[in-house]
Order: C-alpha cells, then sequence, then structure tokens
C-alpha cells in the first residue's frame, strides 16, 4: 500500500494503493485527503516514526486548510522529538485596502490570464478562463508588493506586483490589458445592471447541499459549483448554454426551462457516457451513497430509503456499488489498474 505504484524502479514519491507517498524532513510520509459535502479531511502519517495526524473541517473542499495544518503539526511534531528549536509556521495578514484599489484589473501574457479583483477590501487573483478565486495575502517578513494565496481552497501561489501595469504570478510576468467590462473600483456602489435576457435566468439552482449559482460577470453568464468553481458559459440559443472546451464540465450544455427553474442537463455526467461505451466500469461508493441519501432526505424533507433507491436506480451505466470507494480503489490498483479519478 505504501509503495509507489507504476513509478521507476526506486522511487520513494508518488502514489501507492490508495496512499499518496512521499517524504518530510528525510523521512517517508504517507497520507490520504478526503472531501464530501460540509467536510474535508486530511490524513498524514509518518511509518517509520509512528507519528500520525488527522484533521477535519467542516467546508467541503478546504483541504489546503487541513493539508497545511496536518503538515506543520508534524514539523513541529519530528523537531521536538529530534531536540530541534521548533520551526517557525508562515502566517499571512490581509493584503492592505491601497494594493486592492491600484491591482485591480487583467493581467495576461501568451499562456494565460488573470483577473486581480478586489472584495470589502481584499484581493482575490481569479483565473479568467474559470476555476476558483484565491485571496491574496502579504506573507510575515515579505517585501513590499509580495503576496500569497492562503484561503480555504489554496495555499502557496506567490504574487508580486511590479508595478501598476505588469505582476509575477509564481514564475510568470503578465500585463495589464483592458478588461471586456470595465473593473468596479471600491467607491463604486454597485456595478451595472445585467443585460435584460440574462436577468430572468441567474439565480441559485440545485440542492441546498450542492447549489449551483449562475451570474453575470464581464457581461456573460458564468456557472458556480460546488461554491468555488467557477466557469464563463457561452449562449448557444435562447435558452441553453454551454460550458468551456475545458474543466469539470468539458462541452457540456444547460438548458433552462422557465425562470429559476433547474436545468434539465445533468452536467455531472460530463464525458461518463463516452467510457461506457469503450466498456469502463465504474466502482460508485455505497457509504457516500447513503451520506448523500441522508443529506438530500434533510433538505427536501423525502424518506431516505426512497431518495436511495431513486439514486441507485439512476446510476450512470456500468456502475457498481461497493461498501467503500477507498477499497475498491485499492483492489483495482492491486489488479494492475490505474486510478484516473475519485470524487
Amino acid at each position: 500500500m505504501w509503495t509507489p505504484q507504476f513509478a521507476a524502479r526506486g522511487s520513494r514519491t508518488g502514489y501507492g494503493i490508495g496512499f499518496r507517498i512521499g517524504e518530510l524532513n528525510g523521512r517517508r510520509l504517507i497520507g490520504h485527503d478526503g472531501a464530501i459535502y460540509g467536510f474535508a479531511t486530511t490524513l498524514l502519517g509518518m511509518p517509520d516514526d509512528s507519528l500520525g495526524v488527522v484533521v477535519v473541517a467542516t467546508l467541503d473542499g478546504a483541504n489546503a486548510v487541513t493539508d497545511r495544518i496536518a503538515t506543520s503539526a508534524l514539523r513541529l511534531a519530528t523537531d521536538v522529538r529530534a531536540g530541534r528549536p521548533v520551526a517557525t509556521i508562515d502566517t499571512t495578514s490581509a493584503s492592505p485596502t491601497a494594493y486592492a484599489l491600484t491591482a485591480i484589473g487583467r493581467y495576461e501574457n501568451a499562456k494565460t490570464t488573470y483577473d486581480l479583483e478586489e472584495y470589502e477590501g481584499r484581493l482575490f487573483l481569479v483565473p479568467a478562463r474559470g476555476g476558483f478565486r484565491a485571496e491574496l495575502r502579504q506573507p510575515a517578513h515579505a517585501g513590499e508588493g509580495e503576496l500569497i494565496a492562503d484561503d480555504a481552497l489554496s495555499y502557496g501561489t506567490r504574487v508580486r506586483l511590479l508595478d501598476t501595469k505588469r505582476i509575477i504570478v509564481d514564475s510568470d510576468t503578465l500585463t495589464r490589458v483592458p478588461r471586456p467590462v470595465a473593473t468596479i473600483p471600491i467607491a463604486t456602489p454597485k456595478p451595472a445592471a445585467a443585460r435584460s435576457e440574462l436577468t430572468p435566468l441567474i439565480g441559485e439552482y440545485g440542492w441546498n447541499h450542492d447549489v449551483l449559482f449562475i451570474r453575470e460577470k464581464d457581461g456573460q453568464l458564468n456557472a458556480l459549483i460546488e461554491w468555488f468553481f467557477e466557469y464563463p458559459l457561452t449562449r448557444v440559443s435562447k435558452n441553453i448554454y454551454r460550458f468551456p472546451a475545458y474543466g469539470l464540465y468539458d462541452g457540456e450544455e444547460i438548458v433552462f426551462r422557465g425562470t429559476g427553474a433547474v436545468p434539465t442537463t445533468n452536467f455531472y455526467r460530463s464525458g461518463i457516457d463516452a467510457h461506457v461505451k469503450r466498456g469502463v466500469h465504474f466502482a460508485v461508493c455505497d457509504l457516500s451513497t447513503n451520506r448523500l441519501k441522508a443529506a438530500i432526505a434533510k433538505s427536501t424533507d423525502g424518506k431516505p430509503e426512497a431518495i436511495y433507491k431513486e439514486l441507485t436506480g439512476n446510476a450512470m451505466g456500468n456502475a457498481h456499488f461497493v461498501a467503500a470507494g477507498i477499497l475498491a480503489v485499492n483492489r483495482a490498483q492491486e489488479r494492475g489498474y490505474a486510478m484516473s479519478y475519485t470524487g
């Protein structure tokens, strides 16, 4: 389980059977992350040192936080055990409001485009092509204009403000360019109203535990999924919009039927049908399905067993419900299959 699979002989890092494998301070480190609606978890262990830590957060997708806490805890524990000075944990503070006001805008180079956006005095880095935004904060002891991504979803991307026209994101230099719609400065009470054909579609769709947000940005509709994945939508016809040709829902369409109606296209099945036709089989975690059943029942006042029957009865083709998804992955890898995705 703790030997890198499909790796070069002698590799010490990689992915084993259900566990990622790495090193911390030159010692073997194994771990596994998890996330489901409302929760995020990190398990890290140092089997040669009999050290381990489990971190749980009550926010789905917040593994940047749980990972950092778990890693920091093990660093402190190994320092104490070795009799070394205890390492200082890096901290950040909110970027000064002056940075937010002078830096907001669109920046691009030949490879990528980012927006720097201000919200309530905080500065955010947002991929223009879609994805999730990251709050930029000032590291302790950093120089002027040096920022780092640090929030519930991400940690570590470094941004340096060179001047009013250029920024560096990690090692990429980007230049400020005009945005399709003018940036709204903090002093403006609210942005301009969305176009009349968009306003009936803007809103919240779906279950309370997994809301799909449709909003307007830069004059077009955007879909915000699982509260942190955002994608610009391209209009196909009056009530049909399409996801971009990348990301979680590559090229899938959303059909709106009536104001506030739930989209009729199941965009969670992006790319699945093609794999089914090729003969691919899927292991579905029954443990997670039962948890989902309970969440849906609570939010809809429905009967849990009836909801479970509906979920299992409408599963995708070649789906097999197994006791626990991680066990299915382990068994598949033992027989030489590569794990492509779990979720």
